[in-house]
């Protein structure tokens, strides 16, 4: 069986991020094996053959362990060591995701963090192709170090997996892109090809060798989130811009003020959530800024759509100011000038 170690370098631009998969083979027992001994007490005897021999297993075992644990510390400090060479051009954004999409490819092995480890992030797990070759690297390739997110964007992207070795059975992956949301797509591809195999227990890539060009054939792939309607907590808000990252969707367009609720809040204009349903179905400035960076870091943008001037009745129970008339709350009231300070107040926000 092959163990991976995980290491990364970054450099830009054009900057590489390299996950360095360190590969051992293991002969006669498995991890789970080792790691399932156990001990059991025995009364003050001379020891029998069996028993000699069951202990000289149990401390060949232990002393195995040992050298593991040494390793990993090895590994570890080897890591620091290799993160601090960087040139200070590392990409958050792809550290975010290979730290998501290790999770998500081998979600079923665990991450082996150990004591003292700190922030430093182990992954021992298999990853082999079903064509007879371990993976051993990903690598991805990203030549700008631009991270502006808007429409149009480059998000194409090339994954190599290939037997790049011709006296090893060793390959790697490796993605290129123009940017890092090509990256990030490149990224849900690969996981896309890994599964795990239940009986020998590793991530494995079917029908490998794969040669993948792809980029967009839309540059607008939305979906809509209607919380003016119906309130949704952020962690459910979360949990639908992950789901949109699987479909390599780019853009959340959030339909946060309509004329039933105004939810979010106005620092300029702090009465304008009064229009609220209650005042726990709220969004605060922080809310929405910890939303746009989440998807941010998927490579989806939020596109925010408050109704202006009809479907606003909501906005007069801070300042009524803004209705035509008590009997008549929408549209806005657009004869005075209050209510193009209130909007210039939103958008400037």
């Amino acid at each position: 069986m092959a163990s991976i170690t995980h290491a990364s370098t970054i450099t830009t631009p054009p900057f590489y991020f390299d996950e360095n998969w360190k590969l051992s083979k293991k002969e006669g027992s498995s991890r789970s094996s080792r790691n399932s001994s156990t001990t059991t007490a025995t009364p003050l005897m001379k020891d029998s053959t069996t028993q000699q021999s069951q202990r000289k297993c149990a401390f060949a075992r232990k002393c195995e362990q040992a050298e593991e644990s040494q390793e990993r510390v090895r590994d570890a400090e080897e890591w620091q060591e290799e993160s601090q060479k960087s040139n200070g051009g590392a990409s958050a954004i792809l550290s975010n995701a290979f730290d998501r999409y290790r999770g998500i490819i081998f979600k079923h092995g665990g991450f082996g963090f150990g004591a003292g480890f700190g922030l430093v992030r182990k992954l021992r797990e298999r990853l082999v192709s079903v064509s007879s070759f371990d993976i051993d690297r990903l690598k991805i390739i990203v030549h700008s170090d631009n991270e502006d997110l808007q429409l149009g964007v480059d998000e194409s992207y090339n994954l190599q997996i290939s037997n790049s070795r011709e006296t090893s059975i060793v390959g790697e992956a490796i993605i290129e892109a123009n940017t890092v949301y090509g990256a990030l797509r490149g990224l849900e591809t690969f996981s896309q090809l890994c599964s795990f195999d239940y009986t020998t227990k590793t991530v494995q890539i079917h029908k490998a060798p794969w040669s993948i060009q792809d980029k967009p054939r839309f540059a607008y792939r939305g979906l809509m989130l209607d919380t003016s309607r119906h309130y949704l907590p952020i962690d459910v808000i979360k949990q639908i811009i992950e789901s949109m990252s699987y479909a390599k969707f780019n853009v959340l367009h959030w339909h946060i003020i309509d004329e039933q609720s105004f939810p979010l809040e106005i620092p300029t204009y702090p009465e304008l959530w009064k229009g609220s349903y209650t005042k726990w179905e709220r969004y605060t400035v922080e809310d929405a800024y910890e939303i746009v960076n989440f998807a941010k870091v998927r490579g989806i943008n939020v596109m925010a759509e408050v109704d202006v001037p009809g479907h606003a009745e909501s906005w007069g129970a801070g300042y009524p100011d803004l209705w035509p008339s008590h009997s008549c709350r929408e549209p806005l009231d657009v004869s005075k000038q209050f209510t193009f300070d209130v909007i210039s107040g939103i958008l400037a926000g």
